[in-house]
């Protein structure tokens, strides 16, 4: 995120945590009625397409303001850093997948991902994406292979070459009335 986006987000959480932070004193009651009612609320949460926002969220969010000393910097939003990097396998699994896509280069995705729960080589959790994307990342995605050019006849001009189909059929029988007589 730039800059002005990250101020954006954290003077909305600003907005959101400064009754706890602030100079009024609350009772814990009241805490936590007042963090009840943030969470039932819906919100336009900047850069977001979420409405809601949790408790341990606005908890979190307490935290770091105070632990930073009051910085509002405190409050931006921190990247991952496992980006890119799935969460749900570890590097056994990760080779795993690797290996057998190397054995198998043409079985498709999902049947490769079934075959792998089904042997245990994966936890059961593993989707399709992160199938996918740990596929991409070690380049054994672009496996297909050429199709074979199966065209049998080629002409270099047009109508050099031409075909027909011819069908048999039943014999129809046309009868043509005839005129009338006055």
């Amino acid at each position: 995120m730039t800059e002005d986006k990250n101020e954006t987000v954290a003077v909305f959480r600003f907005g959101v945590i400064h009754e706890f932070i602030g100079g009024a004193i609350l009772s814990s009651v009241e805490k936590r009625r007042l963090i009840r009612e943030k969470c039932a609320r819906k919100w336009i949460i900047p850069y977001s397409s979420r409405t809601r926002i949790s408790e341990n969220t606005i908890y979190r969010w307490i935290r770091r303001y105070r632990k930073s000393g009051g910085k509002i910097e405190s409050l931006y939003p921190h990247k991952r850093n496992d980006r890119g990097k799935p969460r749900i396998l570890a590097g056994e699994a990760i080779a795993s997948i690797v290996n057998a896509r190397k054995e198998r280069p043409h079985v498709p995705v999902k049947m490769l991902l079934a075959d792998l729960k089904r042997r245990h080589l994966i936890p059961e959790k593993t989707g399709l994406t992160t199938l996918y994307r740990v596929l991409h990342q070690n380049g054994l995605m672009n496996n297909t292979p050429v199709p074979e050019d199966r065209r049998k006849f080629e002409a270099s001009l047009p109508n050099d070459i031409w075909q027909s189909d011819v069908i048999m059929g039943r014999k129809l029988m046309l009868t043509v009335p005839s005129e009338k007589r006055i």
